[in-house]
Formats: structure tokens, C-alpha cells, sequence
């Protein structure tokens, strides 16, 4: 218990549900990840929390060359968009699909 201002007692803030500090770097990459890198190929399967299994892409050139594809999409309401958890899939069920920039309603000029 604490004690605020006006001298009554408060519960403590609950505690935080971030994981415990690590000793390695925070802008290091996950030991899974690292692990998909060094199998030598650049794009492979992973299994999600949901058992989908979105693509992964370990090297730098091949992102290149699937960022160029048009079939690519970072719309998170579209179909096989790899949620990371429960709420989001949710979120983007209710999403209105985007429209395009220069089309009545869209976002243009």
C-alpha cells in the first residue's frame, strides 16, 4: 500500500506484464530468429501463435525483392496479413478496406 496526497491509502499499481530484463541487448534480434538466418535461406515458413505460418524473410537483398512485388501487402485486413495476437486479428475483422489515393474518397488530391 502507499500513501497518496491526502493521506489515504491507495493499492500499489499492479505490476507489469513486460518480461523480466535480458542481459542481451534489446535491439538484438530473437536466438529464433537468428537461428532462421543462419539456416542459409532467405525467406522460410515460421508458425504463428494462431498455427497460420506467414513468410519470413532473413536477408536484406531478398526483402529487397519482395517489397518490389506488387502482391505484397502490409494491409493488416487482408487476407493471410500475419496477426500477432488475438485482438489485432479482431481490430482488423472491423477495418474498412484502405482506398486507393487518387479514387473518390481516397486520400488524393
Amino acid at each position: 500500500m502507499t500513501e497518496n496526497v491526502a493521506g489515504t491509502e491507495t493499492a500499489e499499481a499492479p505490476r507489469s506484464t513486460r518480461r523480466p530484463p535480458s542481459t542481451q541487448c534489446p535491439f538484438a534480434p530473437p536466438p529464433g530468429l537468428l537461428d532462421l538466418h543462419d539456416s542459409g535461406k532467405p525467406v522460410v515458413r515460421a508458425r504463428t501463435w494462431d498455427g497460420s505460418t506467414p513468410w519470413v524473410v532473413t536477408r536484406h537483398a531478398a526483402l529487397g525483392e519482395i517489397l518490389a512485388d506488387p502482391r505484397v501487402s502490409a494491409n493488416i485486413g487482408g487476407p493471410g496479413y500475419p496477426h500477432t495476437t488475438e485482438a489485432m486479428k479482431a481490430h482488423a475483422a472491423e477495418m474498412q478496406p484502405p482506398t486507393a489515393p487518387n479514387t473518390p474518397g481516397g486520400a488524393g488530391c
